[in-house]
């Protein structure tokens, strides 16, 4: 009898840790994962109230969630307190509250279960968002570089055409006839009027 007990016992936290991984390994945002982190919780070890904390990251604000949330922020200690830790730190904690009965052994051990895959969810989220930021900063870094080199391209054109002129005008080797000089000088006029405009634009 014991046995079965404990073989139903391994079988139920073999289903509900299956379920949980299966349900936060679609998700990508942190605050999708630390809700089914919450809901399932609850759900899973019947908890009078769960509240999930997660640390801000990159500028972002803390996540608090609490199931349900018409009990939101309890004035009385949890009765379990489970840190989000990672190999660098800890990321946030799981608030557990359950008067009666005590948490056991075995569901502690698999509400600890719960919270490294958490844990190993919201580093996986974390690691999208940073990747996908990467991939915006190196567009962006790519179309500056486009910008910029047609820019350079653009304003190097009318520059050359006004410095030949003038390097032109000061030659004493050419004589300079009155219908060709005013040309040339309404030439240049025009090329800075050009530059003006690009340098505006």
């Amino acid at each position: 009898r014991q046995s079965l007990a404990e073989a139903t016992a391994r079988e139920r936290e073999a289903i509900l840790l299956y379920e949980f991984s299966k349900v936060i390994a679609g998700l990508n945002s942190e605050r999708a994962i630390a809700q089914a982190l919450a809901e399932r919780t609850r759900e899973a070890f019947l908890a009078d109230l769960v509240g999930v904390f997660v640390e801000a990251h990159d500028g972002g604000i803390p996540l608090y969630i609490y199931i349900p949330d018409s009990a939101a922020h309890p004035s009385q200690k949890p009765d379990l307190l489970i840190p989000l830790e990672t190999a660098r730190g800890i990321l946030g904690e799981v608030r557990f509250w359950r008067e009666d009965p005590r948490v056991s052994n075995s569901e502690e051990r698999l509400l600890r279960t719960f919270a490294s895959q958490a844990v190993l969810a919201l580093e996986r989220a974390r690691l999208s968002q940073a990747e996908t930021r990467a991939k915006i900063l190196e567009e962006s870094d790519r179309l500056k570089s486009s910008l910029l080199s047609s820019v350079s391209h653009e304003l190097r054109s009318p520059l050359a055409t006004i410095k030949a002129g003038v390097t032109s005008l000061h030659s004493e080797e050419i004589p300079w006839e009155s219908d060709a000089r005013q040309e040339l000088l309404t030439t240049l006029e025009e090329e800075t009027d050009l530059l003006d405009r690009l340098v505006g634009n």
